[in-house]
């Protein structure tokens, strides 16, 4: 699966060390709203190429799947626009800023039947096994 990733925090860096580890995926292409968090995290992760723009990387036809991880509020727009582009996506919890908003990201999923996931990788964290114990 070639992915590109959007949004290049801190946890983007963590997805993309993951997929470095792994044999199924990379990471072809990347982009965030500033170009020197795109070029740092494109030379830190070997990525081929880094988009100038988001309609850039969702017009990349080597890019099969968006790793979304923008700040909260910013989901509902790149995850919209990376389903209308015909590409799978997975976006770090929370779906959306508002019920709203994941209400149209719902509806844009059923619309284009493309794949949509969310992670919830920090219930595995120590700190919230312990408060479920």
């Amino acid at each position: 699966m070639r992915l590109a990733s959007v949004g290049l925090g801190n946890w983007a860096g963590v997805l993309a060390r993951a997929v470095g580890r792994g044999s199924v995926a990379e990471i072809v292409n990347c982009w965030s709203r500033t170009v020197e968090s795109t070029v740092r995290f494109q030379e830190e992760h070997g990525i081929k190429r880094a988009a100038g723009s988001l309609d850039e990387l969702l017009s990349d036809p080597e890019v099969e799947g968006v790793l979304v991880t923008t700040p909260n509020d910013a989901h509902m727009s790149v995850v919209l626009a990376a389903l209308d582009a015909g590409k799978a996506v997975y976006t770090d919890k929370p779906i959306a800023h508002s019920l709203s908003d994941a209400v149209q990201i719902k509806a844009a999923v059923a619309r284009t039947g493309q794949v949509f996931s969310i992670g919830h990788s920090a219930r595995r964290l120590s700190g919230h096994r312990i408060m479920k114990d």
